[in-house]
């Protein structure tokens, strides 16, 4: 999976870039389209590269030379508002999945399937799946490493969706599902979730962790070396 550097990634509106006054004044508008770029940097004016197309677009603002830069843009588009990718993450991170920025591209360019599927949620009364949630919150501003975050994420994502199956198995009367009762399922889960918690709070865990991570690269690196 590729994965981009945060501290040079932003998000920009696009706006189509028009003449007006027989080409004295310049004017720009909206297209409600967004991208997801890299900031070049030249000596006039800085200019955004789309990181999955390619296309380069001048800047509306913050151009020394207008006439090298932004009157370029006159009949096609250039980037009208822009902010970093840090305000569209989760938790901050020093990389991001390619994966990430496509979800977060999508939610921004096609707000309205965004709401439609808000309407079609279900509010969260569960206890486990609530404790769940808190849970990922406490990951997400402990002091980790974005990797082990990311991986604890998912790992949350996973235990959610077996507590899920769990409950409907047992209720369904499934006779493959082992528990007794769903009290039994709950302490289970619940167990679960002090034990990840106790593994991003407790230092011999993250150490423990560190070691894991060390040797896996040790691995590589002797690999490369034969």
């Amino acid at each position: 999976m590729k994965y981009y550097k945060t501290n040079n990634l932003y998000v920009g509106l696009l706006g189509n870039v028009t003449s007006i006054n027989n080409d004295k004044q310049m004017t720009i508008e909206s297209i409600d389209k967004y991208i997801i770029y890299t900031k070049l940097y030249y000596y006039y004016g800085d200019m955004a590269k789309d990181i999955f197309t390619g296309k380069v677009y001048y800047f509306w603002d913050g151009n020394i030379s207008t006439s090298k830069t932004i009157e370029k843009a006159i009949g096609g588009c250039a980037v009208y508002t822009t902010s970093p990718i840090e305000i569209y993450l989760d938790f901050p991170k020093k990389k991001v999945s390619k994966s990430e920025l496509l979800v977060i591209l999508d939610k921004l360019n096609n707000p309205h399937k965004e709401e439609k599927m808000e309407i079609a949620t279900e509010p969260i009364t569960d206890s486990i799946l609530k404790t769940i949630l808190e849970t990922s919150d406490l990951v997400k501003v402990s002091n980790i490493s974005d990797e082990l975050k990311e991986t604890t994420i998912k790992e949350l994502e996973v235990l959610a969706e077996s507590y899920v199956n769990d409950i409907n198995s047992f209720n369904n009367k499934n006779e493959l599902n082992p528990f007794d009762s769903e009290y039994q399922i709950r302490m289970m889960y619940i167990k679960t979730l002090v034990d990840i918690e106790q593994k991003i709070s407790d230092p011999k865990e993250m150490k423990s962790y560190s070691l894991k991570r060390q040797l896996q690269t040790f691995k590589k690196e002797l690999n490369q070396n034969d």
